[in-house]
């Protein structure tokens, strides 16, 4: 952009064309009253990553 004699450059943030997602999850009955579970997610790109990731554990009574 063109103010006369100044100028201002805007730089962003913009993903590649080409990358990937993914996700998983997994679970283990151990019982009918409890389990295991694992989560993940991912974003893969050229710039950029990202990872979650969840590990718990469920009983009911």
């Amino acid at each position: 952009m063109s103010l006369g004699t100044e100028s201002i450059a805007v730089h962003g943030i913009s993903e590649s064309r080409y990358g990937a997602d993914a996700g998983a999850s997994a679970t283990l009955n151990l019982s009918n009253t409890a389990r295991l579970y694992l989560n993940y997610d991912g974003k893969f790109r050229a710039v950029m990553q990202s990872h979650q990731g969840t590990v718990g554990v469920e009983l009911r009574w």
